[in-house]
């Protein structure tokens, strides 16, 4: 049996590779394509974006978000407006929640206590439209949002 010519495996080797490299290269330019809007109406707990101005060692971080959840769907939200002052950043707290829908995925979050009992605790999250579910791979297709939660002690 005769063996075969290797011009066309290496061509079809290098097809192949072409083929491969854009079908990734098209994966990985698309979500940079849909750039986020703020114009539309949002889920009520991410109606707001924050706003944060800095004043020396004081912080204010407006559009704080304040729930009470009773259930995913059930909840009332409440938006204020926290100033911190740097200097009494007593601790910092790292979290991630895993997510019940997708183990492999989880909400991370970032809370900061300060000497007076306060918290603030900040989060990026998935901005939703009311009644819109996470697709899987939902960082790539919905706009993102960083939210801020507070809680006295």
């Amino acid at each position: 049996m005769p063996a075969r010519p290797v011009r066309p495996l290496i061509r079809r080797a290098l097809a192949l590779l072409g083929i491969l490299l854009l079908v990734l290269g098209t994966l990985a330019l698309v979500p940079r394509l849909r750039t986020p809007r703020h114009d539309r109406v949002w889920a009520a707990d991410n109606a707001r974006l924050a706003a944060v101005r800095r004043v020396g060692r004081q912080v204010t971080v407006a559009n704080v978000r304040n729930a009470r959840y009773r259930t995913a769907a059930d909840y009332d939200v409440h938006w204020t407006e926290r100033t911190v002052d740097l200097d009494s950043l007593v601790s910092v707290w790292a979290a991630v929640e895993p997510c019940r829908e997708h183990p492999a995925i989880g909400h991370t979050l970032l809370s900061f206590g300060f000497a007076d009992g306060q918290y603030l605790a900040l989060s990026i999250e998935v901005r939703k439209e009311p009644g819109e579910d996470l697709p899987f791979g939902f960082s790539a297709v919905i706009p993102l949002t960083v939210n801020q939660n507070s809680r006295s002690a």
